[in-house]
């Protein structure tokens, strides 16, 4: 191994190193040329699962005296765990991080709802994202969000927002952040909460209707809607199922009329696992991620499907 070009154990270090910086540790103790390669990519992908591992991923950005290049970023809290110390919150933390790394991200993924981190403490983060090219997030705040909050994101390319949404609350912060991401041609909106305007507002937004009060980037290539999973065993009110099924309907038909526009089956509710996983695709195996065409069922879907067949085959039986 000693003898191996730089740039091959590059490459493997990099697929190495994809946790909180254990494993570029452990490199750095095998020898001095180890030690200063892996240095290269020990923190390109930081996927940091708890306020625990946030609180010490910040610690030692706070302590290295180099700045830490981090390309990819993936950040979860439950919610659950107890404040890091008295005054300083979980949001707080989070704020600081992709503040020491705004500059060099690339993508930016994670469900941070639990913790009621909203896009005001996202943007407040930074002036600048000028290298992030993916935003995969679930957060809240969207009809908090106001022009001088925003960021500017030059190289934005594809926007993924699963949060509920409520078109009329949602829509001034959502033309917001597409205005200040000139080059976004990718946008997908999960767990949309039963809006009954939202096919004629997309349909309005996709014809570039002058009163349109959805704005929609000039480049737009994909446009993704995925509505909220419908369970027959619990005890959702028929009339809901219905509205909801109705408004499914209207979003097929307006999909018909446009290129571009691509409605999920009704299979919804997506979560931090599908946000991981897909992930991970982009940053490891330069995959479509939840851009993919159709989209991946969802996690809890698959576990809905399953039930159903286990239901029916019981009737069956």
């Amino acid at each position: 191994m000693e003898s191996c070009p730089v740039e091959l154990l590059l490459k493997i270090f990099s697929h190495i190193c994809t946790d909180t910086g254990q494993a570029g540790c452990v490199l750095s103790l095998v020898s001095r040329r180890f030690r200063d390669i892996s240095a290269l990519v020990r923190f390109e992908r930081i996927c940091l699962r708890s306020a625990l591992h946030m609180r010490i991923f910040l610690e030692m950005l706070e302590q290295r005296q180099s700045a830490t290049v981090v390309r990819h970023l993936f950040l979860y809290d439950n919610g659950y765990s107890k404040e890091p110390e008295p005054g300083i919150t979980t949001i707080d933390v989070c704020v600081s991080i992709i503040s020491s790394l705004a500059s060099s991200l690339v993508t930016l993924a994670g469900d941070l709802l639990a913790i009621k981190f909203t896009y005001g403490s996202l943007f407040c983060s930074a002036t600048s994202f000028p290298l992030l090219r993916d935003l995969n997030l679930g957060c809240l705040g969207m009809d908090k969000i106001t022009s001088t909050l925003i960021p500017y994101m030059p190289n934005l390319r594809r926007f993924h927002k699963f949060d509920p949404f409520s078109t009329e609350e949602y829509i001034v912060g959502f033309n917001l952040i597409v205005e200040h991401a000139p080059q976004l041609t990718h946008i997908r909106i999960s767990n949309f909460d039963r809006s009954s305007t939202l096919p004629r507002t997309i349909d309005s937004a996709l014809r570039r209707d002058k009163s349109s009060k959805l704005h929609l980037p000039k480049e737009l290539k994909l446009l993704i809607v995925q509505g909220i999973i419908i369970f027959f065993f619990t005890c959702i009110d028929q009339p809901e199922m219905e509205e909801q099924d109705g408004i499914m309907k209207e979003l097929e038909a307006v999909a018909k009329k446009h290129d571009g526009l691509l409605v999920t089956p009704d299979w919804g509710d997506y979560d931090v696992r599908d946000c991981e996983v897909e992930w991970r695709e982009v940053v490891d195996q330069a995959g479509d991620g939840c851009w993919r065409n159709p989209p991946r069922m969802t996690f809890r879907a698959e576990r809905f499907e399953q039930a159903c067949k286990d239901f029916n085959g019981g009737l069956v039986d």
